[in-house]
């Protein structure tokens, strides 16, 4: 396991160097709970970025909500996170949006972007 730990780190440094993420900006982590996803969470609070996710599971949410996530939505319903998401983020969209979900999310993703936003695609 410990062996995973450099590609989830350099594949979230250069997901987030090719969004231009910084301080303020807001990046959007399909499968927060995952492991690139944890670390997207952990790599966005260390530039003073806002961090939004999904996960599966209530038990998941709050972890990620511990971690500090501020946004959470579920990653089981493409059409429930497309409502949820563009309710809660109709204001101020996202900078940036890891991906690695499919079908309906990734519609749903670039709808939550902003006008010079990055989707990044993992998965």
């Amino acid at each position: 396991q410990a062996c995973t730990l450099p590609v989830t780190w350099s594949t979230t440094h250069v997901v987030v160097a090719c969004a231009a993420l910084r301080a303020s900006y807001s990046i959007l982590v399909q499968a927060a709970a995952g492991g690139v996803g944890l670390v997207a969470v952990e790599y966005g609070q260390w530039l003073c970025a806002v961090s939004m996710g999904t996960a599966g599971r209530p038990l998941k949410h709050s972890q990620l909500r511990a971690k500090g996530t501020a946004v959470l939505c579920s990653s089981r319903d493409g059409a429930a996170f497309a409502m949820g998401m563009t309710r809660l983020v109709d204001a101020a969209r996202s900078h940036a949006v890891l991906n690695s979900l499919s079908l309906d999310f990734i519609a749903a993703s670039f709808a939550v972007l902003s006008n010079r936003g990055a989707l990044e695609e993992i998965g």
